[in-house]
């Protein structure tokens, strides 16, 4: 009712207020918004992920992981992931994968996923963006809990030629063969061995 009423772009303007407690409540009231399928395009067409992605790059710790979560959440929808990779996204969001809480990794990690795995323009922001480099520290930190999300992101990667060449600058193989061998689910597997396929093409 709240997004349907027209206060919707009220709330993505106040989001990048330059108060942070105002810009938190902002970002975290789009977030429960973004949850209600029947808003998502709402709040798209009132132009809110240039203001979601400028919170991801300039706000509070809580203010960015909420943004992150927002935008996971409007990416759902296919169309909404180019935007959100044209609007500037996928620095910031590298940024956060590799500070903070292990929560705050997991989301933009698959926020990462979603956006790579859709759009080609995507990947080549990424690997530009420097991707790479987190995504193999992610892989040698087992305890991290992150491997999984990394394999599959890299395997995503991988398939671009930009991207191969900038895994294959980090010499990944060793790395991979180590992960594969401490054991992973069937799908991680997958991600992994396709990456060493793509790698060798």
């Amino acid at each position: 009712m709240y997004c349907r009423s027209g206060s919707h772009p009220s709330v993505s303007r106040a989001a990048i207020l330059p108060d942070l407690r105002t810009q938190e409540h902002a970002v975290t009231a789009l977030l429960n918004l973004s949850i209600n399928e029947a808003n998502k395009g709402t709040i798209v067409n009132a132009g809110a992920i240039p203001d979601i992605v400028d919170v991801l790059k300039n706000g509070s710790t809580e203010a960015r992981e909420n943004a992150a979560a927002t935008l996971f959440s409007l990416s759902v929808v296919d169309e909404n992931k180019v935007a959100i990779g044209a609007a500037g996204a996928i620095p910031p969001l590298i940024d956060l994968l590799c500070q903070g809480t292990p929560k705050r990794k997991e989301r933009c990690g698959l926020q990462l996923y979603l956006n790579l795995s859709i759009n080609q323009g995507n990947k080549v922001r990424a690997v530009r963006a420097g991707i790479v480099p987190p995504l193999m520290r992610l892989l040698k930190d087992p305890g991290g809990g992150m491997v999984d999300e990394a394999l599959a992101i890299l395997a995503i990667i991988a398939s671009h030629q930009e991207g191969k060449v900038a895994i294959g600058q980090a010499e990944p193989i060793p790395t991979l063969v180590e992960v594969y061998k401490d054991g992973l689910t069937s799908e991680s597997g997958k991600c992994c061995c396709n990456t060493m396929v793509f790698m060798h093409r």
